[in-house]
């Protein structure tokens, strides 16, 4: 797995859209009542309309960069998912995610803390994430 570099002095416009925008619908998903088709709605529009046929996400949930995130069919995650995707997350079929976890695919370089150290991560098919874990960058 190849590391990537972000300079958060030096961001490209586009990387700087995206992230007002996953923000702006984080805030509005986490504020709507999560039981109406509005707040559905919201999801799937967070996530560019790519998310798998039956996959279910309960707020809250909090994204950085959701244009770099894939979440296959049957996937359900329950409340207080964080995302720090800037290397890219994958979820793939039938994964379920228990309450309050982290996958963070990205860290601060040692010397340098404005460069952004980022790998993917990778979750196979019908894995089963428990309470309060927390994934970090790297993971095949």
């Amino acid at each position: 797995m190849e590391e990537v570099r972000i300079d958060v002095r030096n961001q490209k416009p586009e990387r700087i859209e995206e992230a007002r925008r996953s923000s702006d619908l984080c805030f509005r998903i986490n504020h709507t009542n999560p039981t109406t088709p509005e707040c559905k709605e919201l999801i799937d529009e967070l996530f560019n309309y790519t998310l798998g046929e039956n996959t279910v996400l309960h707020p809250p949930i909090f994204t950085i960069l959701a244009d770099k995130v894939k979440i296959g069919k049957n996937v359900t995650i329950l409340n207080n998912f964080q995302c720090m995707s800037a290397g890219g997350l994958t979820i793939e079929d039938n994964t379920m995610i228990s309450l309050n976890c982290t996958i963070a695919t990205n860290n601060h370089d040692f010397y340098d803390r404005y460069v952004i150290t980022c790998k993917p991560v990778h979750i196979k098919k019908n894995v089963w994430i428990g309470v309060n874990v927390t994934i970090l960058p790297g993971l095949p």
